[in-house]
């Protein structure tokens, strides 16, 4: 399953209301959940993906490392994937083809080991939410990485085949409603913002949040968060 939509539409609350029920029904053992970045991982109470997974930062080019993987990292993966039935992976935006590929591989691989799932299966026939929004950050240093980037003839074989592993996610659900900001101004500026689509208008909006512009209006930081301390959500959301 994919999880998609801008920020401040709640992602991160609906994987949080996620963990929850599966604590509720006393099932938190079987679930993980990752995240490409840090700050995202820290949100959600997750790991980093990387580390999860112990897949090197660098994937190396050739096709059989991972036969050559270490037993730390062998025993690495099996004490975090042991038991586990559903993995949550956030900001999915930031995950290339290859990495999607050789997660499914590792995966597989360990649940092999368990004799559960279907090894020759995507994700050894785990269930997988990848959540996140493709029009924030791409893969580190590699744009054409990204999942939704089909280079059929350039690509190489791990990236074709994390490519055709990601276009088997069918059961996809799309966030629209905006929770964060409640200034209808600001929020229209980010959805134009986030597809590359600005005005002059909206460039002249931004600019008053310069505390020297004239026309900014400086928020009392002295008092508690409201909902007309538009500026400053309009920073943190564009910021993810």
């Amino acid at each position: 399953m994919l999880i998609l939509g801008q920020a401040g539409v709640g992602k991160t609350t609906l994987i949080k209301a996620i963990t929850e029920t599966f604590r509720h029904y006393g099932k938190l053992n079987i679930l993980a959940k990752c995240a490409t970045t840090g700050i995202a991982a820290v949100d959600i109470e997750a790991s980093m993906l990387h580390s999860w997974a112990a897949i090197p930062t660098s994937i190396p080019k050739d096709d059989d490392w991972l036969d050559r993987t270490t037993k730390v990292s062998e025993d690495k993966r099996c004490a975090n994937m042991q038991g586990k039935e559903f993995l949550i992976v956030d900001e999915v935006s930031m995950e290339d083809k290859a990495m999607a590929f050789w997660l499914s591989e590792i995966i597989g691989k360990s649940r092999a080991l368990e004799e559960k799932g279907q090894p020759h299966e995507p994700y050894g026939s785990m269930h997988i939410i990848k959540a996140g929004d493709f029009h924030q950050f791409p893969p580190v240093s590699n744009s054409i990485g990204a999942l939704y980037v089909d280079r059929h003839e350039k690509d190489s074989k791990s990236a074709l085949l994390g490519r055709e592993i990601f276009l088997q996610f069918d059961k996809v659900v799309i966030l629209y409603k905006q929770n964060r900001i409640k200034d209808p101004i600001w929020s229209d500026i980010l959805g134009r913002a986030r597809v590359g689509e600005c005005r002059a208008e909206d460039l002249d909006e931004i600019e008053k949040l310069v505390l020297t512009n004239p026309e900014c209006d400086v928020s009392d930081f002295t008092m508690g968060p409201s909902d007309s301390s538009n500026a400053a959500t309009f920073c943190q959301t564009a910021m993810e």
